[in-house]
């Protein structure tokens, strides 16, 4: 794999504010790829921000949308996790928990001070990675319990996951009568990511993407026109 960056990785600097976001995964032959979009929005600006964090051992990747405050201890979480003993069922139900009891403080917070919760800022998260050489995908929302995707699914969340879920099952149809699925490449996931960005006002760009294998994590970047090349 390649670990040619166009963009510094360290320019994404995480921020407090609101990254209403979109985050995507594809699986390709033997890795996911996983890509977000980078701008935060807060009530008078706009700012780039990390919306995908990782870990080289074991070899995971996860990308969080809503607010930031709270996807930063999501991600202190999982750097703090067992990962010497973790197994994906036992980080289903934990990293359920630890959703729950983020969007729980939010919730109390908001209300405490006399607003109404917006549900922009509960905080969603795709888990990618490898556990004991098994890998997988794992949604963990505030809408429903922590699931497991498809091997072959695309999937993504964050404001912007409509949007990215329409570009996806485009372009699946587009390559239906080529081949039995839509190719997993860097360019057509972050073509989807562009065309959700086009879309959906609160998300920018440029593209944040991570590879994910059982040999560790390779950061990629994108911009808005090599998004476009379908190539």
């Amino acid at each position: 794999m390649s670990t040619a960056c166009k963009f510094d990785p360290s320019a994404w600097q995480p921020s407090r504010g609101k990254p209403l976001t979109v985050v995507a995964v594809l699986r390709s032959a033997d890795s996911f790829l996983m890509a977000a979009d980078s701008q935060a929005t807060d009530v008078n600006y706009k700012f780039l921000v990390s919306k995908l964090e990782h870990l080289d051992n074991p070899p995971m990747c996860w990308g969080v949308a809503g607010n930031s405050a709270l996807a930063q201890e999501f991600a202190e979480w999982m750097a703090a996790y067992r990962w010497d003993r973790a197994s994906w069922p036992d980080l289903k139900a934990e990293g359920e928990s630890r959703i729950a009891a983020l969007n729980g403080k939010w919730r109390r917070l908001q209300r405490s001070s006399g607003r109404k919760p917006d549900p922009m800022d509960f905080t969603s998260a795709l888990v990618v990675g490898y556990l004991d050489g098994q890998g997988r995908v794992l949604k963990l929302t505030d809408r429903s319990p922590g699931e497991f995707i498809e091997p072959q699914s695309f999937s993504a969340v964050g404001s912007g996951e409509f949007h990215a879920m329409v570009a996806s099952r485009t372009l699946s149809e587009f390559y239906k009568g080529n081949s039995e699925r839509l190719p997993a490449t860097r360019n057509i996931l972050s073509f989807i990511v562009h065309m959700a960005m086009l879309t959906d006002p609160k998300c920018g760009s440029p593209i944040q993407g991570m590879e994910v294998s059982a040999d560790g994590v390779t950061v990629w970047s994108s911009g808005q026109t090599e998004a476009e090349e379908m190539g």
